[in-house]
């Protein structure tokens, strides 16, 4: 997919390209959105599995004891269990600056509607409003998940986005809890 997105494509030809119903430039362009499609949703997976990781990190390295088994050790449930916790504050409020971003709320859906649903497709947009090779843009399309409806968005922008968002916040996350561990 990636030699079709590049400069080197003309846009116009992937545009007919796009539209064709048969031949071989049309298979291998499906080919190659079925490529780029499996390494974003890996993407989408691993960015959503961030959160999940770093509850394990925070209740492992607080030695909290409030789970009955590892499945109730879920990053809402250890935000919930440093409430509790009168020297975890900051800890606390940055791993709620993660789960409240809009972005990551997204990404969270995204997530598991591919897990327990079906995948979301990778569309192909041309934004006529654009010119070269900005017209095209890899897009999540829209989709409902647990009854809230996202709306279409530009595939790259979004991950490259959160990506930042969170590396930062994992950062504050880690120095957070290594300060928290020291002391107990």
């Amino acid at each position: 997919m990636i030699r079709f997105m590049d400069e080197s494509f003309p846009e116009m030809e992937l545009l007919k390209l796009s539209i064709a119903r048969s031949g071989e430039a049309r298979e291998d362009l499906s080919e190659q959105k079925f490529k780029a499609r499996a390494n974003i949703v890996a993407c989408v997976q691993s960015i959503h599995a961030i959160s999940d990781i770093l509850s394990h990190a925070t209740y492992y390295a607080l030695n909290l004891t409030n789970a009955k088994n590892d499945r109730e050790i879920t990053v809402h449930n250890v935000v919930r269990w440093l409430d509790q916790v009168t020297d975890c504050k900051a800890l606390r409020d940055h791993l709620i600056e993660l789960l409240t971003h809009e972005d990551y709320k997204y990404i969270r859906a995204l997530a598991n509607h591919s897990k327990h649903r079906s995948i979301v497709s990778l569309g192909l947009s041309f934004n006529m409003l654009k010119t070269g090779n900005e017209m095209k843009e890899l897009v999540f399309p829209s989709f409902s998940y647990e009854g809230k409806d996202y709306p279409q968005r530009k595939v790259f922008e979004l991950l490259e986005s959160e990506f930042d968002r969170q590396g930062k916040l994992v950062m504050g996350i880690g120095a957070a809890i290594n300060a928290l561990a020291k002391n107990r």
